[in-house]
């Protein structure tokens, strides 16, 4: 982003994004799950989530990490609505095309946050392109250590909720799947925006 090459990289991650998901759908075989769904459509994730919340950061001097917080509270939105639009439509449509309804989900909220999202700071006029020294810098190679094995471990437990023995494990309604209320207690500990009324429904 300080290298004003922010819409770029973003408009290519989305294109990657989408790319896997599609290849995702006509995958057969393990390995084309990996390299469509794991690598393409990984770092496709990667090249949206990271500058945009580094550009985020550059609008806000107060309240910052709220700002950052509200913004990464899409990410547990999304865990919420995604998996219930997959259970609600799999038994109906099949894998394939519930994998491109996702796809043609995603393609207009990624177009509108192409056209939305704008650098505020103007680009650098010198410097690397990437910043190799600071690989050398053992805070921040302690930092992407850390963050490597948190998000290692991230979802395990949303995986280990799934199998629980529950009448609403095959049920498609949203606010009743073991992985959409993980996914929902999760949100707090990003953005604390969700209280547990909204879970339960009581006022």
């Amino acid at each position: 982003m300080d290298a004003g090459l922010f819409r770029p990289v973003f408009a290519a991650g989305l294109f990657l994004q989408l790319l896997g998901v599609f290849m995702t759908s006509i995958s057969t075989k393990y390995w084309q799950l990996f390299l469509a769904q794991g690598v393409c459509t990984g770092i496709g994730n990667g090249m949206q989530f990271s500058p945009t919340m580094s550009l985020i950061s550059t609008y806000f001097t107060t309240n910052r990490s709220l700002a950052i917080a509200i913004a990464a509270s899409g990410t547990a939105t999304g865990g919420m609505l995604f998996p219930g639009l997959v259970e609600a439509l799999l038994p109906r449509i099949g894998f394939a095309w519930t994998i491109r309804v996702l796809g043609f989900v995603m393609l207009p909220l990624g177009l509108t946050s192409l056209f939305m999202l704008k650098t505020r700071l103007p680009p650098r006029k010198s410097g690397p392109l990437v910043e190799w020294s600071a690989f050398k810098e053992l805070p921040f190679m302690l930092f992407v250590a850390g963050m490597f094995l948190v998000f290692w471990s991230l979802y395990f437990a949303v995986y280990y909720v799934c199998p629980l023995p529950s009448p609403y494990f095959y049920s498609t309604d949203i606010t009743r799947s073991p992985r959409s209320v993980a996914t929902a207690l999760a949100s707090p500990t990003r953005s604390r925006l969700i209280s547990s009324s909204h879970l339960t429904g009581s006022a």
